[in-house]
């Protein structure tokens, strides 16, 4: 019986607790409330920095995105410069390959 006891104290303490920090949250929330009603004019002006903020950003992902346009359009022609590059290295490394090729050929043929 004593432990039945118990846990219904445990619950009605609980209970008790759960009121009491809610009760303590409204009074909050309404204490908030009625601060912001007197500071109107200071959340207006909040509300107006904040678009006029957002409204920079988006200003900004613009100009981030013609940087990006641009450093994508620097990066292709670079891209095509290095692609010219390196077939002229596959070219040179050629010739250079028939070249030493030849002279291979040569000394082969000297020996016999």
């Amino acid at each position: 019986m004593r432990r039945v006891r118990r846990e219904d104290e445990t619950r009605e303490e609980g209970e008790e607790t759960r009121r009491r920090e809610w009760r303590r949250v409204r009074r909050e929330m309404r204490r908030v409330r009625r601060e912001r009603r007197r500071r109107g004019d200071v959340v207006r002006r909040e509300r107006r920095r904040v678009r006029r903020e957002m409204r920079r950003v988006r200003r900004g992902d613009e100009t981030c995105e013609r940087e990006n346009e641009d450093a994508l359009r620097r990066d292709d022609e670079t891209c095509e410069e290095g692609d010219e590059t390196r077939e002229e290295g596959d070219e040179r490394r050629r010739e250079e390959g028939d070249e030493t090729r030849e002279e291979g050929e040569e000394t082969r043929e000297e020996r016999r």
